[in-house]
């Protein structure tokens, strides 16, 4: 086995001496003054401490003052101290209505009196019979139905929905079965990576399927 080497001796040299070191370590910092918290809380609280702002407590209400106020009721420069009374409603109010109906009517050319008014004559108007414009030979169910509009045997797109940020479409599989999706889902083994305001595309097999909404 290797065996290191032995250990050369060392000499220690004397230490160097500095002057200002040791006569540095000989100083001790000044102790704290005594009262400087005191002295900090008098300053901040208005000349007091905080147990003797704790001990003050503000004087009570004179009970004779809260009589002689409540007492008095003098009334101040603002106050009102009767209230006026409304106006009464004018003699002869009627009258005057009369009277400004016949002035209104003879300015008009008719006559006050009830006898000479003329008769009101109102002509009888038959009812109008309005009827929708319908189809009468064709059927309506078949008018309404399109026919291969689209293959149940493949995916075909219902409709789209959602903001153009956020947009939803609704397919139906050929399973019969429908569902809701947003661009990333899969559907039929295909992903969709886009959708717009009537058309979807799907990716399947690296091609690229547009489906759109029937129309008529």
């Amino acid at each position: 086995p290797s065996v290191p080497p032995a250990t050369p001796a060392r000499l220690d040299p004397e230490g160097e001496r500095d002057e200002v070191r040791e006569r540095l370590a000989g100083l001790r910092p000044k102790l704290r003054p005594g009262g400087l918290e005191e002295r900090a809380q008098r300053t901040a609280l208005g000349g007091l401490t905080r147990e003797e702002l704790g001990g003050v407590r503000p004087k009570l209400r004179p009970e004779d003052n809260k009589n002689v106020l409540e007492a008095d009721e003098t009334p101040t420069a603002l106050a009102i101290a009767t209230s006026r009374s409304p106006k009464v409603r004018p003699a002869g109010f009627a009258d005057k209505v009369k009277a400004a109906t016949a002035t209104a009517r003879s300015d008009s050319g008719t006559s006050t009196d009830d006898e000479d008014e003329p008769e009101t004559v109102v002509a009888a108007v038959a009812p109008t019979t309005v009827s929708p414009s319908i189809p009468s030979s064709a059927s309506v169910a078949r008018q309404a139905t399109m026919d291969n509009a689209i293959n149940l045997r493949q995916v075909n797109l219902i409709g789209v929905y959602g903001t153009p940020a956020n947009r939803r479409a609704l397919v139906r599989l050929p399973s019969g079965r429908y569902k809701k999706v947003k661009v990333g889902d899969t559907v039929d083994g295909g992903r969709v990576v886009a959708i717009g305001d009537s058309e979807l595309r799907l990716q399947k097999s690296g091609r690229n399927t547009t489906l759109k909404i029937p129309s008529g």
